[in-house]
């Protein structure tokens, strides 16, 4: 069986996966598993693109390339974004970075949040939080190098 994944919002969506459960076949050897959480819509594809596109232009104005100012901008913009939603993995893995400084290990710390750095994605914001994240680094960009996203209008 595919995985199968159902927005619950109407009696009818209800009944639609009551119908799909019902039709699931049960295996000692094969176990199924069933997971209900909140619905959380993910950053959408288009904010994705309209992220790239702006860091294609300013790396052509400043040339940086778009990886070193998409790392940049996680420092700068999504930590503190993941960090104030109280994102479980970041804030531990902080608080570990913060315990390795302690320890007068500043070398290893430092190899520790680079490789957080890496790891943090925009994948893990939902859309209110990527708009956030935008304006975000739009501002940073903009006092850090000066350069403004150039208006377009609006395909109709």
């Amino acid at each position: 069986m595919t995985k199968q994944s159902v927005i619950l919002r109407t009696q009818q969506n209800k009944a639609y996966a009551a119908g799909l459960l019902s039709g699931v076949a049960l295996s000692d050897a094969e176990p199924m598993v069933m997971e209900i959480k909140p619905y959380r819509r993910n950053r959408s594809a288009e904010q994705n693109a309209f992220m790239w596109e702006f860091l294609t232009l300013v790396s052509e104005e400043t040339g940086h390339t778009k990886d070193e100012l998409h790392t940049m901008c996680k420092h700068r913009c999504l930590l503190p974004i993941l960090l104030a939603s109280g994102h479980e993995e970041v804030c531990k893995t902080i608080g570990a970075i913060d315990e390795i400084k302690r320890a007068g290990m500043e070398s290893q710390a430092r190899v520790a949040f680079d490789m957080l750095l890496d790891h943090i994605s925009t994948t893990w914001l939902n859309v209110k939080q990527m708009t956030e994240y935008l304006n975000d680094i739009q501002a940073f960009i903009r006092n850090e190098h000066g350069f403004v996203m150039p208006y377009r209008e609006q395909a109709a």
